[in-house]
């Protein structure tokens, strides 16, 4: 009797302790979007195109 209620224990605690490990991945921090194609046109062309894309950034006095 002793044997069924460690083992009812031990079932209930792996049980609960799993479900506390599930609710704290979904409750963590949260995850910041990372939006490749603005990283790489900040990285690679907002040098000339500038960071409104209108190439007035680099030469901003530059005649039109």
């Amino acid at each position: 009797m002793n044997s069924k209620l460690v083992s009812a224990f031990i079932v209930g605690a792996i049980i609960i302790s799993s479900g506390a490990m599930g609710q704290a991945q979904q409750s963590g921090p949260a995850v910041q979007k990372f939006d490749t194609g603005k990283y790489e046109y900040e990285t690679h062309c907002a040098v000339c195109h500038g960071l409104s894309g209108k190439g007035d950034e680099i030469f901003p006095n530059k005649p039109k």
